[in-house]
Parts: C-alpha cells; structure tokens; sequence
C-alpha cells in the first residue's frame, strides 16, 4: 500500500466533523514543511558565518585537520567544560 493509499484510509476513519480539525492540521503541516524547504535552500550566510570566513581568509581562526570524530570528541569535551564553569 502506498503512503497515498495509507493517508486515504486513515482519513476514512474520521467523521466529518473531525475532518474539519484534521484538514486544518494539514494544511499547517503542509506550511511548516514547505517553509522548512525554503529555509533549507536559502545559502545566504549569516552575519556569523560571514565573520568566521572573513576571520579564516585574514589568516586567523582555527583550522581543523583531524577527523570527524576526533573534531567531535573535543565538541563534546569544550561542551562538558562549559557545564561545569
């Protein structure tokens, strides 16, 4: 069965009057998802990812050459010496 066919039976399930709230959720989950789509494409970066490459091409900032998660590890270690500043 299809995710189509899947919603249509569930929908089926409702009276017509839960459909009124059931189609008002949807359009606003349609909304909220559509939105995030937009959001997802738009590649302007902000102001502070803007400073941190003006920072990197001046010659400053820091440069990472490990691995993926070693760069983690010291997140994740930066992370639990916030927490107990």
């Amino acid at each position: 069965m299809s995710n189509r066919e899947q919603c249509v039976a569930l929908l089926d399930e409702f009276s017509e009057a839960q459909l009124v709230n059931v189609a008002a959720m949807l359009k606003t989950m349609r909304q909220t998802v559509t939105q995030a789509i937009e959001d997802e494409w738009d590649e302007t970066p902000n102001a502070t990812t803007i400073a941190a490459i003006e920072e990197l091409e001046s010659g400053g900032g820091e440069r990472w050459t490990g691995s993926t998660a070693d760069f983690f590890a010291m997140l994740d270690a930066e992370d639990e010496e916030e927490d107990d500043a």
